[in-house]
């Protein structure tokens, strides 16, 4: 893990990355979690929708872009739950994840093999219930890939709210240096597996941000 770094050069390439991250999420295709069951495969189309309301059109297929597919867990998905558990089951990709009007926990977990979850630009924006990201439980992990700079925001208040928890590895597999924001109010927002460069010149800076606390444990 790389200290953060500030020089010209790093303030310059953040304010690029922010300027194209708007053009990204505003060209953002929407993909809203929608299931009853308790329990469900991220990669079935069915369990998405496109709109934010219960029984909202489903798309033709399941986010699949880290560049395109912006992912909301909101009220809708299940309504009146308590938890609800997200299958990646192998290679998942989304521009960035997002949790709205809710009061319950989301577990994005492995579903039975060992998984991976990268995000592009938008990140991990965190407003209300809880967040879970893999497990120490085999076939349950979850490996996040970092594509672009990003910002994890972990502030969410409320009922039920949890903080970030990223159970496994996080690794920038980017093609140049980016920067991981960690931002937020909460106190509880933690990193438990190794955080990491990815190839020679994909080096992964961090950054802390806000008044929250983040616990690094790799």
């Amino acid at each position: 893990m790389k200290l953060p770094r500030f020089s010209a050069f790093s303030r310059c390439l953040l304010g690029v990355a922010a300027v194209t991250t708007l053009s990204f999420q505003a060209s953002a295709a929407p993909f809203f979690w929608e299931t009853s069951a308790a329990a469900a495969d991220w990669g079935v189309a069915d369990n998405w929708s496109i709109d934010n309301v219960a029984g909202g059109a489903h798309p033709l297929a399941a986010p699949a872009s880290s560049t395109a597919d912006l992912v909301t867990f909101t009220v809708n998905s299940p309504p009146n739950a308590v938890t609800q558990t997200v299958n990646l089951k192998g290679a998942q990709k989304a521009l960035g994840l997002v949790t709205i009007a809710q009061t319950f926990t989301t577990n994005i977990v492995g579903g039975g093999t060992a998984s991976t979850l990268e995000l592009g630009q938008s990140g991990i924006d965190h407003n209300v219930g809880g967040l879970t990201i893999g497990s120490s439980a085999a076939g349950q992990g979850v490996d996040i890939r970092l594509l672009n700079t990003q910002t994890w925001d972990s502030s969410t208040s409320g009922t039920g709210a949890a903080a970030i928890v990223a159970q496994n590895n996080v690794t920038n597999v980017g093609t140049d240096l980016n920067d991981l924001t960690l931002d937020g109010i909460n106190t509880g927002s933690t990193i438990n597996g190794n955080v990491t460069d990815g190839a020679a010149v994909a080096t992964l800076n961090i950054v802390k941000s806000g008044t929250g606390l983040w616990t690094l444990n790799g």
